[in-house]
């Protein structure tokens, strides 16, 4: 062989091998995050001072990477919700959610108990004007 067909030869190789170490480390780097946010999946029931907020259900689905997507249709009106979750703390992220059919948001931050049942939430509506709020989601087991 000559030692341009060598030379090709490595080339090729290199970028093959280049290739096939992307491809893994972008596999295992997924398979990660599904591990530790895709089981966020499911409905959850709203609670406010212990209290079931009646037709309160939160859709909650995992997007990809380290981010979900909430969702609620109640009477109070319907909402969408974006969370980044936090890669090196785990159990906890921060968002925003934006009502549906009024000029009505706000960001929450929200907080995974140990049991992976519940989810503490701590949201500010600036649009309302109103304080802070602390609700909890219990996941429903059905």
């Amino acid at each position: 062989m000559s030692l341009i067909e060598n030379f090709l030869n490595n080339l090729i190789a290199g970028v093959i091998a280049s290739i096939l170490t992307w491809v893994f480390v972008r596999y295992s780097r997924q398979m990660r995050q599904r591990r530790r946010f895709a089981d966020y999946t499911g409905l959850y029931e709203t609670f406010l001072n212990d209290e079931r907020i009646a037709d309160e259900i939160i859709e909650l689905s995992w997007v990809g990477e380290n981010l979900l997507f909430a969702q609620s249709n109640s009477a109070d009106g319907s909402w969408e919700s974006y969370i980044t979750m936090d890669e090196v703390v785990p159990n906890v992220g921060s968002g925003f959610f934006q009502y549906k059919s009024r000029t009505d948001y706000g960001v929450h931050q929200i907080q995974r108990n140990l049991e992976k049942d519940t989810i503490f939430v701590f949201a500010h509506n600036p649009a309302l004007g109103s304080p802070p709020v602390a609700y909890i989601w219990k996941k429903v087991h059905r």
